[in-house]
């Protein structure tokens, strides 16, 4: 399950039953054709996060948000494992 909301320039995530990985979560905004992906920041380990939304995003344009499982080995690209998806709301 994945909840999101975006309300004052944030974007909170909410991600139950994520399960264990050995690198990271990364949260991404997106648009119906899923390109291009704006990187917004990490969950933390509990599955929740409050990310600033870039002020130059218009939230209309990308109304989905993708949580990836990220590897730990540098690379900041989408790694294309896309856990959950959700639709901002808020």
């Amino acid at each position: 399950m994945v909840r999101v909301s975006a309300t004052d320039g944030e974007v909170e995530v909410t991600v139950a039953r994520l399960p264990p990985t050995d690198g990271y979560y990364e949260v991404w905004l997106m648009n119906q054709s899923h390109s291009p992906l704006v990187q917004l920041g990490t969950l933390r380990a509990d599955g929740t996060a409050t990310l600033p939304i870039p002020p130059q995003i218009d939230l209309g344009a990308h109304p989905l948000v993708d949580v990836s499982v990220q590897a730990s080995n540098g690379n900041p690209a989408h790694s294309g494992v896309s856990s959950v998806r959700g639709r901002l709301y808020g």
